[in-house]
């Protein structure tokens, strides 16, 4: 069974930036990708480009391209994928949220 749904992501300007697309495949897992919108920022060979994605297996997490080196973009749409999926998690157990403080705000006793 093939579930898909489909999101669009919004910059902070109202700008239709991405397409997501979140799909149960069959025996692999749900697979999180994403695309450049249809929009009059690309140019046209741009347009509809799968920028980067991922599937969540249930053992790990498999990536469309190799992730030694990502661009800006890819960057940031990794980090939307990660975010959604940690986000839309179905697999019950409860999402960890992390407060993030400088490590100078520590002190040692």
């Amino acid at each position: 069974m093939n579930n898909k749904k489909e999101y669009m992501a919004i910059d902070h300007e109202g700008l239709h930036d991405y397409n997501i697309v979140i799909e149960d495949i069959e025996n692999k897992g749900t697979k999180y990708s994403i695309f450049r919108s249809q929009g009059a920022q690309y140019q046209t060979h741009a347009k509809g480009e799968l920028v980067i994605s991922m599937t969540d297996t249930g053992d790990d997490i498999e990536f469309s391209k190799s992730i030694k080196t990502l661009d800006y973009t890819e960057a940031l749409c990794l980090r939307v994928l990660l975010t959604l999926e940690h986000e839309t998690s179905i697999v019950g157990i409860t999402p960890l949220k992390y407060r993030i403080v400088e490590n100078k705000q520590i002190l040692e006793l």
